[in-house]
This record gives C-alpha cells, structure tokens and sequence, in this order.
C-alpha cells in the first residue's frame, strides 16, 4: 500500500484511520471527508490485508453520511471530497458485495444531494460529483437525473468553467447515457467557444472531446 513513500506514513495514516472509525461521531463532515480523501489520494483503499482500518473508516463514514438527511448538513466540498474517494475503495473478494453496496447507497444519497443542492455547489465540486457518479461501478438511476440538470445548468453558465469542468461534465453525461438532445444545449456552447478561440483544449482535453461528441455524429 502507498508504495514510495516511508513505512512510518502508512502506519501512522493506517492508525488514525482506525482511531477515527473509533471516534466518528467526533468528527465534523470535514474532517471526516478529508480523511477519507487523503486515505484515497495515498492509495491505502487497496485490497491488501494492510489497508482494512482505511476500508473500514471509509465503510462507516459513508454509511454515517447517508443516514436519513445527514448529507444535507456536510459543506457540497465534502461531499464531493467523500464521493471521489468512495469510488476509489478496492476491497477484497469477500467483502466486495457488501462494499459495493455501501458506495451504491452512498453515491444514491450524494447524488440527490447534489441534484437538491446544485447552485450551492461549486463548478469544480459539481465536475468532481460528475466523474465519480460516472464511474462504471455505480449505474445509478439517480446519477442520470443529477446529470441531465447539470448539463443544462451548465450550458447557461459555459463562460463560468473551466476546459477541464465543461468537459469533465459532459464526459461523465454521455458515460451515465444522458439523452443527446439533453446535452445539445451545452456541445454546442462547447463548439461555438472553440470556434470563436475563447476556448483551446490541450490533447488530453481533445480525447475527451472526441468522446462527448462520437454521441452526436
């Protein structure tokens, strides 16, 4: 776990991860999200016997914030700091199933949130909410109705993103099969900015792009 880096980090960061499961209700959502990113971040979501404290804290701190409308109290930056992490945990074949399911009930509960929450939210926390709704583990019905309001919110507001926002959006909307005609709207305030040159895409950008518009040829 965490290769590279000194044995003491992993086993000091492997034991707050323990003691923070002992003590969650200690914690504010902050601190619980950046723990959770952090133990992302340094790789220690693994499947590796090693990691199970930095599992375990992640299980529980999800299950805690998807409990009733606890959500709702957490700052939009922790929730999307919770969610990329949660699509980040690896576990063991036993305990995938279980593990699964948690990040599915977590990610239900982020993305109504988000969907209640949208204007509250950031660009930049609005994008990373995209990406980890989008990944292939979740298939979230709730993910497609977050998407598809975000799309049009963000076709009114291009000028407000960044490249690498307006494209994480819409990558992760065709991904979660957003209807075309929803995403119009938003591809071609895409198109119009490039054209005009108010817009350049480096080369990673560009592959993103292509993929967002394979949905529209």
């Amino acid at each position: 776990a965490g290769g590279g880096r000194p044995h003491e980090v992993n086993h000091f960061l492997l034991a707050l991860a323990q003691e923070a499961s002992r003590r969650l209700t200690e914690f504010t959502p902050q601190g619980l999200s950046n723990i959770a990113w952090t133990l992302a971040t340094l790789s220690l979501l693994g499947p590796m016997e090693s990691c199970a404290p930095a599992r375990r804290f992640l299980r529980e701190a999800m299950v805690a914030a998807a409990h009733g409308d606890e959500l709702s109290s957490y700052a939009p930056q922790a929730v999307a700091n919770l969610l990329w992490a949660a699509v980040r945990l690896e576990a063991p074949v036993a305990e995938q199933e279980e593990a699964l399911g948690v990040v599915r009930a977590f990610g239900v509960a982020a993305a109504k949130d988000a969907t209640l929450r949208m204007l509250d939210f950031s660009w930049r926390d609005l994008a990373g909410v995209s990406v980890a709704l989008a990944h292939r583990s979740l298939r979230l019905p709730e993910a497609l109705t977050f998407l598809t309001l975000l799309v049009g919110h963000a076709a009114a507001c291009c000028s407000e993103l960044t490249p690498q926002m307006m494209l994480n959006i819409a990558q992760s909307a065709v991904r979660v099969h957003v209807r075309p005609e929803k995403m119009q709207a938003m591809v071609d305030g895409i198109a119009a900015a490039l054209a005009c040159g108010r817009l350049h895409f480096n080369e990673v950008d560009q592959r993103q792009w292509m993929e967002v518009q394979a949905e529209f040829v």
